[in-house]
């Protein structure tokens, strides 16, 4: 899901960055916020969106939720089910999601609407797929974060105001022990979020920002299907 082929082009080095054996930001960060604001209760089919090689979909199994996920890239596809934990996955695109209309109770989307290109679309199918009362959870990098580059830029403070609003490609790289990665996602404000959640239906109910820094790092939120 994480943008198609770019993903599919560096798998690889993902499955290996995920999988090596140091404490991570997801581990230490992202997940712990994104759980927090879990439903307490899902009677339902969870899906996973653009869930990767499988790491928040382990993290739902591993708390008994009936979890499946979709992912675009087939090797990541293929990591996630052949894992020693593994995920039911379907092999599918964020814009036309091979499921059947009110069919999960909950919808999961970590560090993956940032990496889609056509987020009102791809949000529009979560509404089609979530049942009445349903709820999306999502984690993003925060917008304000995104604006500068993934870097601070403190001596140039004035960068993101001029193009916070601006909707754009940006890189980013990290470095884990002797491994790195170049992400490439989009940088969105907060609104083209919030828009097209609720353009396809749903409302915001809780919205958090976490960070130790100037500006915060993490946006989490979970929004219902009216």
């Amino acid at each position: 899901m994480h943008g198609g082929q770019p993903w599919e082009d560096r798998a690889h080095s993902w499955i290996d960055w995920v999988r090596a054996e140091r404490r991570s930001g997801f581990t230490s960060q992202t997940w712990p916020a994104l759980e927090a604001i879990l439903p307490s209760h899902v009677a339902g089919r969870v899906l996973d969106l653009g869930c990767g090689e499988g790491r928040s979909a382990r993290e739902l199994t591993w708390s008994s939720y009936d979890v499946v996920g979709v992912e675009s890239s087939s090797t990541l596809a293929t990591a996630a089910r052949f894992h020693e934990v593994p995920t039911r996955v379907l092999l599918g695109d964020a814009t036309s999601l091979p499921f059947a209309d009110s069919c999960f109770s909950l919808v999961v989307a970590c560090m993956s609407l940032q990496d889609i290109v056509d987020l009102p679309t791809a949000l529009s199918e979560v509404g089609r797929v979530l049942e009445a009362g349903g709820s999306l959870c999502l984690s993003i990098r925060h917008p304000s974060f995104t604006a500068i580059g993934g870097s601070w830029e403190r001596e140039r403070p004035r960068r993101q105001v001029q193009e916070y609003l601006k909707e754009r490609t940006y890189e980013e790289h990290m470095s884990n022990g002797p491994q790195e990665m170049r992400f490439e996602s989009f940088h969105r404000p907060l609104a083209a979020y919030v828009g097209a959640i609720t353009a396809a239906g749903l409302a915001v109910t809780c919205l958090n920002e976490i960070g130790d820094g100037v500006l915060p790092q993490l946006l989490v939120a979970r929004a219902i299907k009216l």
